[in-house]
Formats: C-alpha cells, sequence, structure tokens
C-alpha cells in the first residue's frame, strides 16, 4: 500500500512499484484514515507511508496504529526530506525503513527485496543522520525527547486536534491526552500552542503556515 497526499509522487512511486515482479497489487490512498482501513479491510505486507501527510491523521500516528493492528506488517516511511523527524524513535517502534521520495526506481525495488526479506532499508541521508546521532551526546531536536505517546499526541494536537478527538484516535481517555500533552509541553520547554506549533514547524514535524 502507498499512502501519499501528493499525488504526482504517489503516482510516480505507484508505477516503480507496480513494475516489480513482486508486487502483486498496490492500493493507494492520500489518506492516513484510509490507510488503517484498507489494512482492516485487506491483506497488506507492505506499507510505504508519508511522513508528513498533511491533513486528518499524519504518517507517524497513521503508521503507530497500523503496528498496533497488525504487528508483522512492514512499514517504510516516504520522507522529502534529510531532517525529516525521529527516524531512530519509529525504527525502535516496529517501522522497518525510510526512503526518499525522489529515490529512483532501482532504490525502491532494493527497499521492497530489503524490507520483504526481513531487514531495515535506509537511505543514504537517513543513515547518515543516525550514524551521526549516535556518536554525539547532542539531542538533535527538542521532539527527540518525547516518548512515542508524547509526540502523537503533540503531533495531532500541533494539526489542530481537540483533546477528545485525540482520545478517539489513539484511543486513550481525555485525561490521559491531557497527561501526555503536559509532559510533552515541559519537556518542549513550551507553555502555549503557539510557540508549541512554532516549535514544531522549525523543526520540520509539520509545514510552515
Amino acid at each position: 500500500m502507498l499512502v501519499d497526499d501528493h499525488e504526482l509522487v504517489r503516482a510516480g512511486i505507484a508505477m516503480m512499484l507496480n513494475a516489480l515482479d513482486v508486487v502483486a497489487s498496490v492500493f493507494e490512498t492520500a489518506s492516513g484514515a484510509q490507510s488503517i482501513d484498507l489494512v482492516n479491510q485487506h491483506q497488506i505486507d507492505m506499507v510505504f507511508m508519508d511522513i508528513r501527510l498533511s491533513s486528518g491523521i499524519d504518517g507517524v500516528t497513521a503508521a503507530l496504529r497500523l503496528l498496533q493492528l497488525v504487528p508483522e506488517i512492514k512499514i517504510v516511511m516516504l520522507t522529502a526530506m534529510s531532517g525529516d523527524t525521529l527516524p531512530g524513535l519509529l525504527l525502535n517502534a516496529g517501522v522497518k525503513g525510510y526512503l526518499s521520495k525522489s529515490a529512483p526506481a532501482d532504490e525502491v525495488a532494493r527497499a521492497v527485496d530489503v524490507v520483504s526479506h526481513g531487514g531495515t532499508y535506509l537511505s543514504a541521508q537517513i543513515a547518515r543522520q543516525i550514524a551521526l546521532s549516535t556518536f554525539s551526546q547532542k539531542v538533535e531536536s527538542p521532539f527527540d525527547l518525547l516518548s512515542l505517546r508524547e509526540l502523537q499526541v503533540v503531533l495531532l494536537t500541533v494539526q489542530g486536534e481537540k483533546p477528545q478527538r485525540i482520545a478517539e484516535l489513539l484511543f486513550l481517555s481525555v485525561k490521559t491526552v491531557s497527561t501526555y500533552k503536559k509532559r510533552a509541553t515541559e519537556k518542549l520547554a513550551v507553555d502555549n500552542p503557539v510557540d508549541l506549533v512554532k516549535l514544531a514547524m522549525e523543526h520540520g514535524l509539520i509545514d510552515r503556515i
């Protein structure tokens, strides 16, 4: 399955995937929420997920939800930026790779082969980013300090979702959502929604307005 809200990007990657003999069919959607519905309705082995879906459920939350539903599903995050958010955190959560949206056909084929055989595939710039962070004590982004749940709550908050809706999306109580949000804002040293959105834009979690 291919999840990307940029139609031209989705069409290009879908063409490369459909050309591979090992790929039986490719479901396509622009929506994180619909990706969850499709996985519930069909037997899907591998997902290429845009990390920066611009509306509704973001790519990070959708990927984590899919892993909750089908722990064995293989997810490769699609990124347009070498500095995109938190590759180490998502890999630890079960994501199987990061691939640049501009990857040529042979790299897409290599990613499919590696991941389908149980490996992890990282585009060169993401591999370099992880290697550098491994040998450095410096925290590249304040969002690296967050737990996965705290990150999910922050991502949905800066996209304008209300606590009740976040609770529904993450299968949590509103009280628990508030607790995660409080912990996250303390770690990020922000005390109002405007500063939280600004910080998220500065570090590439959401597009600049």
